[in-house]
């Protein structure tokens, strides 16, 4: 006998499968449960094997070559599942799937248990296992892309082998180097990789269309691997002695690389060194550091300004009128701003290191700033020059006293008119 209550206990059914079925069948939580137990079974073995005296090295060397199988089964299983959705029509979860097991292998790529710190204090063969990580991390990710088919710019594998690389002899670096420059090293390591990785060309494309899906799980896996490079250089920092105050220079550059209005670029640009500013070779750092984020500023057209892509009036009503269509476009005289501010840093950089320096590199940097003025046909680009120049003759006391300065008040007046009616003669010919 058919009962009239059992379409009833099967629609009441049917909302609790649907969730079962996307807990576990369309999002599979297995991988994740996978990785967490390696992860868990390493760290333990990890312990256990710190305890003992009997296994040492070899140990060590074991747990990590354990993780380094366990990423390359990772990087094996999302190529199968890649090949499998997109070439034998299957479904939209297994490429999910294979996306999953790509960044739980970055999970491991970012060494997890902090191993690369423990060979920086096993001497030689620590030093020989960083060098392997290094080298495998390469072809790993290599070996990542060709699994998900991706096209990934020549920029970005460059940076990602640079991250590999600092992950791998950073703690080796600092740990060898001297007390006095440790940290200098330290911010030039870390600096370098954020602010080459901040300017790279990040985009990546694949055989299918990214999506709103695919644009995060890039930027996931990217943001994954820079926040490694951050705790990991924070960890070797603390534990070889660095004071992290040293640091905040290089977290002050963040800022500089991420704004795009040039108002607040030149008002964030004294920032790092400000912090940087009681110590001479932290303060070389730094303005190295932002002598290269002017230049890979002016390269990659960062600063400009917000116009509305369509030329209708706005409309008088707020509430009424629809939100603009905004597009950014790049303004070309602020290159020539970065330029000349990168040749400043640059003599500053030199001149606080050593003083022997600061002639040579005050005379390229006015020969930069007055060629700079003369192919951006501005001749206010050079301007700065009389203040490299007035530094100059100060440390080297050439400038003393009231007839000093009033020497220089005098010449700085024929320079600036000099150069005002060269402007004017350059804006009437433009």
């Amino acid at each position: 006998m058919l009962s009239l209550d059992a379409p009833r206990a099967a629609d009441a059914d049917a909302p609790r499968n649907a969730l079962w079925h996307r807990w576990f069948v369309q999002y599979n939580p297995m991988p994740i449960v996978s990785a967490a137990l390696v992860l868990a079974g390493l760290w333990l073995g990890q312990r256990a094997i710190a305890a003992r005296d009997d296994l040492g090295l070899a140990g060590e060397l074991g747990v990590w070559a354990v993780g380094e199988l366990y990423a390359l089964a990772l990087i094996g299983g999302a190529a199968v599942l890649w090949r499998r959705g997109v070439r034998s029509g299957g479904t939209d979860h297994e490429r999910r799937s294979a996306v999953m097991l790509a960044l739980l292998a970055l999970v491991y790529q970012a060494d997890p248990l902090f191993s690369l710190e423990t060979n920086a204090l096993l001497g030689g063969s620590g030093t020989y296992a960083s060098v392997a990580f290094c080298a495998l991390a390469v072809i790993k990710v290599e070996l990542l892309r060709r699994a998900l088919q991706l096209r990934v710019s020549r920029s970005l594998r460059l940076v990602l082998a640079l991250g590999a690389l600092t992950l791998a002899l950073g703690p080796v670096v600092v740990r060898i180097s001297d007390a006095s420059v440790r940290a200098p090293m330290a911010l030039l390591l870390l600096g370098a990789v954020l602010v080459f990785g901040w300017y790279a060309d990040r985009r990546v494309r694949g055989p299918l269309a990214m999506g709103a899906r695919g644009e995060r799980a890039v930027r996931a896996g990217l943001g994954l691997l820079a926040a490694a490079v951050v705790v990991h250089g924070l960890f070797w920092t603390t534990f070889f002695g660095v004071p992290t105050a040293w640091l905040l220079p290089l977290l002050a550059l963040a800022p500089l690389c991420v704004v795009r209005r040039e108002r607040w670029f030149w008002m964030l640009l004294p920032m790092p060194l400000a912090l940087a500013a009681r110590e001479p070779q932290v303060l070389a750092a730094a303005a190295a550091g932002t002598a290269l984020v002017c230049l890979l500023g002016a390269h990659t057209r960062q600063l400009g300004r917000w116009v509305a892509a369509n030329e209708e009036a706005p409309s008088p009503y707020r509430a009424g009128a629809p939100r603009p269509d905004l597009r950014f476009v790049f303004d070309q005289a602020a290159r020539g701003r970065l330029l000349v501010a990168a040749a400043c840093l640059a003599h500053l950089a030199t001149g606080v290191l050593e003083s022997a320096w600061i002639a040579p590199s005050a005379l390229l940097c006015v020969i930069a700033m007055v060629g700079i003025a003369r192919v951006a046909r501005d001749l206010r680009l050079a301007l700065p020059s009389l203040a490299v120049l007035l530094h100059v003759a100060v440390r080297e006391g050439l400038v003393a006293g009231a007839l000093g300065w009033a020497s220089v008040l005098v010449v700085a007046g024929f320079l600036l008119l000099g150069l005002s009616v060269g402007r004017a003669r350059v804006v009437a010919v433009g």
